[in-house]
């Protein structure tokens, strides 16, 4: 839907499309309308950038990248979003095996995407304990949290092996953050496939 800028307060989509003269392209929004779509957005969001800055090279870039993990394990705290992660998730398998009597439906390709979702459910359900936080267990991980938490990191002092991570070759550098962000590669893959469906 098109509208002046004039219009925003007389519009309140899931999806609001704004176009002005003076602007060139169209700018989409995405709205939330409860909770857990708004949890999905942040989501998706930090798992984006995450992804930018770990592909990045400068130590500025890694040291980003490894806060965003500690915001992904702080946020898994709320014990609540799993528990709605999979009701969704099971909500979605719910509808899309109703269309398996549906004639014009590609069976095959229906049955592949149902399988999916169920894998990510039972992902999610197997996991035990918070979401991510096994990663934890390394010493690294937990003192640099622990200390940045602190406010220590921050200020350059009272942290010397975060500037020894920093100071590691990129390649390295990489690997360790592509490993702990991989310990929530079930959850970005739902994040996804949720969002996509909302959009289409």
């Amino acid at each position: 839907m098109e509208m002046a800028p004039g219009d925003m307060n007389e519009f309140n989509p899931s999806t609001t499309i704004i176009s002005e003269h003076n602007i060139s392209e169209t700018i989409t929004f995405d709205v939330p309308l409860n909770n857990l779509s708004r949890s999905l957005l942040r989501l998706e969001r930090i798992f984006k950038e995450t992804h930018r800055h770990i592909n990045g090279t400068s130590p500025s870039a890694h040291f980003f990248a490894l806060k965003q993990v500690f915001v992904l394990l702080d946020f898994f705290e709320r014990g609540d979003f799993k528990a709605e992660l999979i009701k969704e998730l099971d909500r979605e398998i719910a509808y899309f095996a109703k269309l398996d009597s549906n004639p014009e439906v590609d069976l095959s390709k229906l049955r592949v995407f149902i399988t999916q979702l169920g894998q990510l459910s039972k992902w999610i359900r197997t996991q035990h304990g918070k979401i991510g936080h096994q990663i934890l267990h390394q010493e690294f991980l937990s003192n640099s949290k622990y200390k940045l938490s602190q406010g220590a990191i921050e200020l350059g002092f009272d942290a010397p092996f975060v500037k020894l991570f920093l100071a590691m070759p990129v390649h390295i550098r990489q690997k360790k953050l592509h490993g702990w962000l991989n310990a929530f590669k079930g959850i970005q893959t739902s994040v996804e496939v949720l969002l996509r469906l909302s959009r289409e």
